[in-house]
């Protein structure tokens, strides 16, 4: 979605950094060998 704003000159590619940032680190969190990084407990007490 940054990528697209940035292309519409809605903000800036410094501005996209950030957002950018989170979602690279969502994907990594993210996808089936991670599914139980996504439990009730786990979200309780992953560290991360």
């Amino acid at each position: 979605m940054a990528d697209g704003l940035v292309e519409r000159h809605q903000i800036s590619g410094n501005a996209a950094a950030g957002p950018r940032e989170i979602d690279v680190l969502l994907a990594d969190m993210s996808g089936y060998e991670q599914a139980n990084r996504w439990t009730r407990d786990a979200l309780a007490d992953d560290a991360g």
